[in-house]
């Protein structure tokens, strides 16, 4: 999605690959979406973030993973981290030293935590990573969602869940990697989140603050309050977002 101020006069003008090819390469900022569990990158809650970001004058890149929207094949946590890596490469040949973030939202902050913690690694960071209703770990988000909460009056509940993740938590697993993203963070959190309730993301930002270098660039955790209503979803709709996020770009 190109920001508003590149966007053709009329909306229906078509645009070719070669314009949005181009107008990648303006120096304009750009944000990658890896979106949640739910849904597809056309959900609602995501089409007011995008409408926001290009506002504000970034591009935005939304993923659907295989298996989700209209991507084809079947979703396995390899192919989620194959897909977001394939979009990376293919969107930093386009964007040179444009301003690059990746944003990750619900099970799309793990996603997102691990491969930039990767990429820091191996190829240099991005500009910054934006966490939106993070958690720690797989394990303890599933033990403490609406569907699995249930389960936790069971005797050793937490030992069969461990067992029946063991092989996917690795993938989500943000408490481990987050120290190795050394690029600027941001988490947003609401208090009122009950999918991925807020005191998740405050583990995830004390780790980060113990566990970082203390060369690493900043880290800022904002929580929007329960009166306001945004729970697990609608902070896109929140009216200091916006200052929120040039705050942090500067």
């Amino acid at each position: 999605m190109l920001p508003t101020s590149v966007r053709p006069a009329r909306e229906d003008d078509e645009i070719s690959a070669e314009f949005f090819d181009k107008a990648l390469r303006d120096h304009r900022p750009v944000i990658m979406y890896c979106h949640g569990n739910s849904g597809s990158r056309a959900n609602p809650h995501r089409v007011e973030l995008y409408k926001l970001l290009i506002r504000l004058g970034f591009h935005v890149v939304a993923v659907d993973y295989r298996g989700y929207g209209d991507s084809s094949s079947h979703t396995t946590p390899d192919g989620i981290h194959d897909d977001v890596r394939t979009v990376y490469r293919w969107l930093r040949e386009r964007t040179g030293d444009s301003p690059f973030y990746i944003w990750g939202h619900s099970l799309g902050t793990g996603i997102s935590t691990v491969f930039t913690s990767k990429i820091c690694r191996e190829e240099g960071c991005p500009t910054g990573l934006v966490l939106e209703a993070p958690f720690n770990n797989l394990l303890d988000e599933v033990m403490r969602h609406p569907f699995g909460m249930p389960w936790n009056i069971l005797p050793y509940s937490r030992g069969y869940f461990d067992q029946a993740f063991n092989s996917t938590a690795p993938y989500f697993q943000s408490d481990v990697n987050i120290e190795h993203v050394t690029c600027p963070i941001l988490i947003l959190h609401a208090e009122d989140d009950w999918i991925v309730p807020h005191d998740l993301g405050r583990k995830l930002y004390d780790i980060a603050v113990e566990k970082r270098p203390a060369s690493a660039d900043p880290i800022q955790m904002v929580s929007f309050h329960s009166e306001e209503g945004c729970g697990h979803k609608n902070i896109a709709y929140s009216s200091k977002l916006p200052s929120i996020l040039s705050d942090f770009i500067k």
